[in-house]
């Protein structure tokens, strides 16, 4: 165990020497339950290369990033360690000392909620829980980007080669950790080199699926700045998911800045060519010890960056979905409407069947009998596709239902209405499901439907819509595109809905069509469209996009890293 009466002897003139006694106490480390090294120790860092908070070896690491310095201390010596300009005294510069300090493994701050289960996996008593809660509401104490402490890796990786880059299988170097604890709430946000996490087998996120996470992007322009895209929705949308989790709250704006702080170390990891970027993944999952289900008392949130090129290798270019009513990808009072891990592993199995039949993707279709009457959605959903009620009367059962979204994307129609011209308001509708608590509330969605209804040449829904309305349209020569749009594939044209007999609803798309708006200067997608022109939405929205995200235009939803 680490000395300590080295540590309280360092902070003997600080303030709230009591909340470090209290700490102390409460949760002394302990080298026993310390994981075995996931790697060797790095060189002793210098001033410029600050210790990492996380406790390897057996040795413990206090640090404190509003003095810009950091000390680490073996549990038989209170000098300080050499390549440190800092001392054991200057602990008593710290402002919240309860907040130094950082283990990993197992900890007797969660031994509680072991024994409150009665030996029973998968609730905690009623007590207990209201007890977590409340410590929990008591302990939010958030972390700030003013605090972030970097340590800067020793061992640079080679330089991209973007002929190899496979989307999210390569990453930069340095990552974001923020632990958090009921009793102390976050601890100091930390840049690091990238390594395994020390995880407990028992963690809740590896049972329960505790975890949520975000996707977004950053871009670098050939001049060399970098930028994001509406990074305050996936804020916002991490958040939410947290939320729904039961996971601790933090700070959306300090979280943000920490991000752009990470962006800067690994700045060389942002290709610059166009349509390459950084992938960012923040994560937040619980690695509390315990085998039960209820609120952690031990969460972690970081943050990783990932240079990627184009999600699908094909670019720009229509894929197929196979239409499926057997697999459900979110169900009324569920949680599609949130990033969480359980929403993606289930898609696999009926991603690789569709692959099997040559689609690249699956498009999900809840049919009436699984809605029920849950929420009225069945009934509204029904009433909004017209004829058909309930079970799709007198269609198969793959040929009617509500179309939600494709695997990790929002789903768009563009549909001719009945009589309607080839172009202009009142002619020609871009429809999408609307957020009805199983559509996830995209940001590239959302920026689809804010750039179209800028444009004013097309109506702009958010509805139910039903397969039905979809073959209807098909037939009668109204379903004029498909497309999806994510963070990872920003816009995917579709060409065709396989359904399980194997009917095509195709949709042609020409190479030349999409070319014709992808070489449109920068800020020509906003022009009203002539008459003349090919009609294709998803290959204009993708032009006004790429224009916004590299900083071709200047818009307020790109934000400079400064």
């Amino acid at each position: 165990m680490m000395s300590r009466t080295v540590l309280l002897s360092a902070a003997a003139t600080c303030r709230q020497q009591r909340n470090l006694r209290r700490l102390l106490s409460v949760a002394p480390y302990s080298a026993a339950a310390a994981p075995p090294p996931l790697r060797p120790s790095p060189p002793a860092p210098t001033s410029s290369a600050v210790s990492s908070p996380v406790p390897a070896n057996g040795s413990a690491s206090a640090y404190c990033a509003t003095s810009a310095h950091s000390a680490s201390f073996s549990s038989t010596s209170s000098a300080s360690p050499a390549g440190f300009p800092f001392t054991p005294a200057r602990l008593a510069s710290c402002a919240e000392p309860h907040r130094l300090f950082t283990t990993s493994g197992s900890s007797n701050s969660s031994s509680g909620n072991g024994g409150s289960g009665g030996g029973r996996e998968g609730t905690m008593s009623g007590a207990a829980a209201a007890a977590a809660a409340a410590e929990s509401a008591a302990a939010e104490n958030d972390f700030s980007a003013a605090d972030l402490v970097i340590q800067e890796s020793t061992r640079p990786k080679p330089p991209l080669s973007l002929r190899e880059l496979k989307f999210g299988s390569q990453f930069s170097e340095h990552m974001l950790l923020v632990p958090w604890r009921r009793q102390h709430g976050w601890a100091f946000p930390v840049i690091k080199p990238v390594a395994p996490l020390p995880l407990h087998p028992a963690a809740q996120v590896l049972h329960y699926g505790m975890g949520c996470f975000e996707g977004m992007k950053a871009f670098k322009s050939a001049s060399g700045i970098i930028r994001l895209f509406r990074p305050d929705k996936n804020m916002e949308r991490l958040a939410s998911s947290c939320h729904r989790l039961n996971l601790p709250p933090f700070s959306t704006v300090e979280l943000l800045e920490c991000i752009k702080a990470l962006l800067k170390v690994d700045e060389h990891y942002i290709p610059p060519s166009h349509g390459y970027s950084a992938y960012i993944r923040p994560t937040v999952i619980a690695t509390t010890p315990f085998l039960g289900v209820g609120p952690p008392t031990e969460v972690l949130l970081y943050v990783l960056l990932s240079p990627v090129g184009p999600y699908f290798p094909s670019g720009l270019k229509p894929i197929r979905l196979l239409v499926d009513s057997q697999h459900v990808r979110a169900y009324p009072g569920g949680v599609g409407d949130k990033k969480v891990a359980g929403n993606y592993a289930p898609t696999i199995l009926p991603q690789v069947q569709a692959a099997h039949k040559g689609c690249s993707q699956v498009l999900y279709v809840l049919k009436d009998r699984d809605v029920g009457e849950v929420g009225g959605v069945g009934g509204a959903a029904a009433e909004a596709g017209g004829a058909g009620g309930a079970g799709g009367a007198g269609a198969g059962e793959e040929e009617d239902g509500l179309i939600g979204e494709s695997g990790s994307m929002n789903m768009f129609f563009v549909l001719r209405k009945p009589g309607g011209a080839r172009h202009g308001t009142g002619s020609v509708e871009l429809v999408t499901p609307s957020l009805d608590g199983m559509i996830l509330p995209g940001v590239t969605r959302d920026s689809v439907l804010q750039l179209a209804r800028s444009w004013g040449d097309m109506d702009v829904s958010e509805r139910p819509i039903r397969l039905k309305e979809i073959r209807q349209a098909h037939a009668e020569g109204r379903l004029l595109e498909i497309f999806g749009t994510g963070t990872a594939v920003v816009v995917q044209p579709v060409s065709a809905l396989v359904l399980s007999d194997g009917t095509e609803l195709s949709t042609p798309v020409e190479d030349a069509t999409l070319a014709h708006w992808t070489n449109k200067k920068p800020g020509q997608a906003w022009d009203k469209p002539e008459d003349w022109e090919p009609l294709s939405v998803a290959a204009r929205v993708h032009r006004a996009l790429m224009d916004i995200q590299y900083g071709l235009v200047e818009h307020p939803w790109s934000v400079k890293v400064e």
